[in-house]
């Protein structure tokens, strides 16, 4: 079976609104395909100060005022494994005050380029394939003809219209023992923020990495160093560095609610 690992670049998502009484808040979500990060139109179903049941435009967005408080979310859309989630609606203080979240849905099928049967084939001995998919971070599209490039190779391709890529590279020299080797790898395209990812783990057969492009100039680098392989860096401290907010506890009946077939 083919192994492969997973990158995906963190998804920044811009948000304004209007300003808003103390008793509501104003939220965004964003509904999104967890494998090519594709805008994907849904139904959420939300229960908590009240009870709703909205549906994601064709960018995947739901944004409206909500009364103040906890909301469990129920999201489902054709094609999906329906997923559930919670959130807590803060009272918004400013005319920019709006919390924004991204929903990731599990497609009951791969893509069509991550087939097993098509990623087999591209698969070679000695080699790494590199693949995956350039996406507009505000609309949830493809975008078509972003330049990819691995620099320790110097390989190079575009998306087609599916916003795919893929390159197949040398695998690198281990690192250290049991730790791939590290490659640079960039996504440029006009009329978006460039996209630079540093310290890759480029190594095994496969290796998966989405691009949500920003509209704009500039250069967004990253570097995807392994925490532990970090100098000065404290595991312990890593691993507790976001606690859950207080006023959102997982209460045993929550655990119940999230594990029921919705």
């Amino acid at each position: 079976m083919l192994q492969r690992s997973l990158f995906v670049v963190p998804l920044l998502v811009v948000l304004s609104s209007s300003i808003l009484s103390a008793a509501t808040g104003r939220l965004e979500i964003l509904v999104r395909d967890v494998e090519t990060h594709y805008a994907v139109a849904a139904n959420l179903n939300l229960d908590g100060p009240e009870s709703l049941s909205l549906e994601s435009d064709a960018t995947g967005r739901v944004q409206r005022a909500f009364s103040v408080g906890e909301y469990r979310i129920e999201v489902s859309a054709p094609g999906y494994k329906t997923t559930r989630t919670h959130t807590y609606v803060s009272p918004s203080k400013s005319a920019n005050d709006v919390s924004g979240f991204t929903i990731m849905l599990t497609p009951t099928n791969a893509p069509e380029e991550e087939q097993p049967d098509v990623l087999n084939l591209k698969v070679r001995p000695g080699y790494t394939l590199v693949y995956g998919y350039a996406v507009d971070v505000d609309t949830g599209k493809p975008i078509r003809g972003v330049q990819v490039r691995l620099g320790t190779s110097g390989a190079e391709t575009q998306t087609d219209g599916r916003g795919y890529y893929s390159l197949s590279v040398p695998t690198p020299p281990e690192a250290e023992p049991s730790v791939y080797g590290f490659g640079t790898i960039s996504a440029k395209a006009s009329g978006f923020n460039t996209i630079i990812e540093r310290n890759i783990q480029v190594g095994g057969e496969s290796v998966g990495l989405i691009f949500d492009m920003q509209r704009g100039g500039g250069i967004r680098e990253h570097d995807r160093t392994p925490h532990l392989m970090r100098k000065g860096d404290n595991p312990e401290h890593q691993q507790s560095a976001n606690p859950a907010p207080a006023s959102m506890p997982i209460t045993p009946a929550l655990y119940s609610w999230f594990s029921t077939t919705g």
